[in-house]
């Protein structure tokens, strides 16, 4: 004996129940499709935006150590003077 379709509509075919299901996994597929390329463009600009603050960062330790060794080599002199 067969069951009937617990996800079928009254008078729905077998394979109108099976046009339904592929048309939702589409939709589905099309929807997880643009989350994910969404997600990705926004990993990349902040990937990007990442890179550039970590060279203004190195930019800026590499300035600093210059000034404390222009200091520093003051601080000797003047020292070395005394």
């Amino acid at each position: 004996m067969h069951q009937p379709d617990q996800n079928a509509a009254p008078g729905e075919s077998k394979e109108e129940l099976l046009q339904r299901a592929l048309a939702r996994e589409r939709s589905a597929r099309k929807q997880a499709e643009a989350l994910l390329e969404a997600k990705a463009l926004e990993l990349y600009e902040v990937n990007t935006r990442l890179q550039e603050q970590t060279a203004h960062l190195e930019s800026q330790v590499r300035e600093r150590t210059f000034d404390l060794q222009l200091k520093e080599a003051r601080t000797r002199a003047i020292l070395h003077n005394l």
